[in-house]
């Protein structure tokens, strides 16, 4: 097929948005398509020098497309931020791409036209005017977290959320966002929370899909088990930003908790952000300095060598959409202690980690929860042993092609390939059964 790829972010050798541009990009090229991306030219050195490195790709073609009087220096916007890119950046470049898109439709005759980055409910595109088949997704955001587990957020935190909800509520009366829907031919989300921020009336057309993924099948190989001297704690990791979302402070809690019973436990946490310096205030608080080491920041290379020195990945995040330093962890063989909340609930089942409940519990619950999960996995070898393979066999399952070939398994030709082993359940089986269910 010859598809038209809209993908803001793409960047090879980047994680989050930017790696999933360039992943679904050259996955398609690889299946034999013929790929035309649209996207911005911050990535363009990095791009130009992987494909003179790669010719054998040569069905990629990128298309590039800048913003007139919004870039105060190469690369970067003077809106500052990523919020402020997302909501008011973002938006007017994908303006700025259809009206590319309508010419070079026009020459090129595209099958179909896909929209990749930014994969979020809130963000809007409009290549559903170019009036062929239009695929929207995987998309995420509409998670939100349960009000009886912010009760540990900054007032910021607070005013981020409530924010956040609010416009997630408004996405059925904004009309840039009614216009996407209606003109998908197909939406994939990557919850089924984000499923019901849909307006009703193209709800029907969600599926659930993923959009992160790993090297192909099989290529993920065990380490080595670390060994545990006498008297060595339980090591844990947590990697991610430290914003007020991303569950450090129940990372913590559930430290001192499981110290409480006696565990033999130390948490290194990976990450920065504008909730770092209060994070590091609850640690002192709660006595915990000779237990948690602090790590600003590792390069990709260095982390994932880094996962394989720890034993067990902790995230208790409470409404991350997908959950890439999950799937980094599995791929590295970490059991996964998170949250039945958004995708780490999805990504997670119970052969590969301990998925704590939070239906029905306050935050003083969850944390004693996952303080025992930390003290099981701290005393029971075996179960970590078992645990461990199980996450790697999964993360065998999420990769970047079984990810394409999910979401274009109803397209020709890749309709009449092999598929991938069934994957889950739709959004509305998972809706009906009142809980998440794995993919």
């Amino acid at each position: 097929m010859k598809i038209l790829l809209s993908a803001f972010s793409c960047e090879p050798h980047r994680g989050s948005e930017e790696g999933v541009g360039w992943h679904w990009a050259e996955g398609l090229a690889r299946l034999g398509h013929d790929v035309h991306v649209l996207t911005h030219p911050r990535g363009r050195a990095a791009i130009e020098r992987y494909m003179a490195d790669h010719p054998q790709i040569a069905s990629l073609r990128f298309h590039y497309i800048d913003i007139p009087h919004f870039e105060a220096a190469p690369g970067k916007y003077k809106f500052g931020s990523s919020t402020a890119e997302s909501l008011l950046v973002c938006p007017v470049w994908q303006w700025l791409a259809y009206r590319y898109a309508r010419k070079l439709h026009a020459a090129e005759r595209f099958d179909l036209v896909h929209h990749i980055t930014y994969g979020g409910v809130r963000q809007p595109s409009f290549m559903g005017k170019l009036g062929i088949p239009f695929i929207l997704g995987p998309i995420g955001g509409g998670e939100r977290a349960p009000y009886r587990l912010r009760t540990g957020y900054s007032w910021r935190g607070w005013a981020w959320d409530v924010s956040r909800d609010f416009q997630n509520f408004m996405i059925q009366f904004e009309p840039l966002m009614r216009h996407t829907f209606r003109s998908a031919t197909t939406i994939f989300v990557k919850t089924p929370e984000s499923a019901l921020v849909i307006p009703a009336r193209d709800r029907h057309k969600a599926q659930l899909g993923w959009e992160i993924g790993l090297a192909g099948a099989g290529s993920l190989q065990p380490s080595p088990e670390r060994q545990r001297r006498p008297g060595d704690p339980l090591r844990i990791l947590f990697v991610g930003r430290m914003l007020h979302f991303k569950g450090v402070d129940f990372a913590l809690r559930a430290l001192h908790d499981a110290l409480g019973r006696n565990a033999n436990v130390h948490l290194t946490i990976v990450g920065r952000g504008r909730e770092k310096d209060r994070m590091v205030a609850l640690a002192k608080a709660l006595d915990l300095d000779r237990h948690v080491t602090w790590i600003d920041f590792l390069p990709q290379p260095e982390l994932f060598a880094f996962y394989k020195t720890h034993d067990v990945f902790l995230f208790p995040s409470l409404h991350d959409s997908s959950g890439n330093v999950v799937l980094e962890a599995m791929g590295s063989g970490l059991p996964v202690v998170c949250l039945d909340l958004g995708g780490p609930g999805i990504l997670v089942d119970a052969a590969s980690g301990i998925v704590v409940e939070t239906k029905g519990a306050g935050k003083d619950r969850v944390v004693s929860r996952l303080g025992q999960a930390l003290k099981r996995l701290d005393d029971d070898a075996a179960l970590r042993r078992e645990l461990a393979r199980g996450a790697l066999d999964r993360a065998n399952g999420f990769t970047w092609e079984a990810a394409i070939r999910h979401v274009y398994r109803s397209v020709p030709p890749l309709a009449e390939a092999p598929q991938p082993a069934a994957i889950g359940q739709e959004p509305a089986a998972v809706m009906r059964a009142g809980g998440s269910a794995a993919l």
